[in-house]
Parts: structure tokens; sequence; C-alpha cells
């Protein structure tokens, strides 16, 4: 995981703070914490010592997938399974990888029902009613065409939730406005899609693997929020 400029800034922050004990002491108030734009918490409240394991779990409380170690594609594929949910899947650029990591373990009947590749642009068309005209003006690789893809893919398939993903994977096809690495991202429910683009900037064999799993975090998260 790669953190940004002010999750280092806040670590670096603990970590000057951080006792030959194991023991981190916050002496903020509620006053403080609100000026930094923060929601106070419970620890922020008390004088009391807090391991440094505590404070980095506040910290980052936002960016943690686990506590333990397991692969994103397992944490949910468990949350789909543990709350009867389906998924279906409308993949361009990663050509059927994310159902790879999705259906690599058993019981995976329980919630995957299927999975549309479009890879070709009339496939987008045909069986997930992306518009000429979308293709045409915006093109694929683009937040019309992701929201439209997840929409149908998840209509088609049946299912609770759907994720789409559309890309330039490289080395080639990109242009001086949508370069390698470039992908953009659409999850959807019954009541909702939400939909993000994703600059990476490494071989096509990792842009995949970063695809597929910032993917699977999006619906994580989206799962999160309507639990």
């Amino acid at each position: 995981m790669r953190l940004n400029a002010k999750e280092q800034s806040a670590i670096k922050g603990v970590l000057s703070k951080f006792d030959p004990e194991g023991k981190v002491y916050l002496f903020g108030s509620r006053a403080d914490d609100e000026k930094r734009g923060g929601d106070i918490d419970l620890l922020f409240e008390t004088q009391r010592p807090i391991t440094l394991k505590e404070e980095l779990i506040y910290l980052l409380k936002d960016s943690i997938v686990a506590l333990e170690d397991k692969t994103l594609d397992k944490i949910v594929s468990e949350s789909l399974s543990n709350n009867h949910l389906t998924i279906g899947l409308a993949e361009s650029c990663t050509g059927g990888y994310i159902a790879h990591l999705l259906t690599a373990k058993a019981g995976a009947s329980a919630y995957f029902k299927g999975s549309v590749v479009s890879y070709a642009n009339e496939i987008k068309g045909d069986l997930l009613d992306v518009s000429k005209e979308t293709m045409e003006t915006v093109g694929v690789v683009s937040e019309e065409c992701v929201r439209k893809m997840a929409i149908s893919a998840r209509k088609l398939l049946k299912t609770d939730y759907a994720v789409a993903v559309s890309g330039i994977m490289g080395p080639g096809g990109e242009t001086p406005e949508k370069p390698v690495g470039m992908v953009w991202m659409a999850v959807a429910s019954e009541n909702e899609v939400r939909a993000q683009v994703f600059h990476f900037r490494f071989d096509r064999k990792r842009n995949i693997e970063l695809t597929a799993n910032s993917a699977l975090n999006m619906l994580r998260l989206l799962i999160v929020d309507n639990s």
C-alpha cells in the first residue's frame, strides 16, 4: 500500500512520540482535532497511553483492509458469501483476471454469477448497451462507459453488485489524453453506482493486477457502506 503525504506525515508524528516501552501518549483535545479537520475519538479524550498499533489503526482507518494476512480477493469473497450477496463483472482491459481471482477457491458459486469479458467494442455495445455515441465521443475508457457497463452487467447477470473496468494496460494503445495505465472503474448496486479513474505506471502485468485489486477494493467499500 502506498501512503499519501498526509498519512506519511501522520506516521512520522506518531513515531516521534514512540517511547522505549512501546507506548504512544496522546495529549490532544477535541478542539485540536477539529482544527486538523478530523473526527475526535475516545483515544483523544483520554490521556491514557495507547499502543503504536492502536494509533496507526486510528490514523489509517480509511485505508486498512484487514488486520491479518489475507488477500483482497479473499476478503471480498468472504464478505459476499457471509452476507449472501452475488457479484457479476464486466471486464475489458483485465480480460477476465478479476473473475479468475474471485473463482480461484472452492465455493465461489455461492456468490459469483458470471462475467462479460467485453474486450471488443462491439461486445460493449451488443451485450452491455454502451451506446455508439458514447464510444465515439468520450471513448470506452471513460466514466460514462464503465457506469453503463456496470449497470448492464448487474441487470444481465441478475446480481446484487457488479464491477466494470476499462483502460489501457500497455505497452501501446495510449493517446495524449489517455496514457498507458489510465483505467476507469465502476461498481454498482441496486441503488448506487460509483466510478473512479486510476493512473498506474507499471508494465502490463502489474497494471492488470493493480486494476483488479483497485476494483475489488471499490466493491469492498460499497458493500461496507451498504451493510
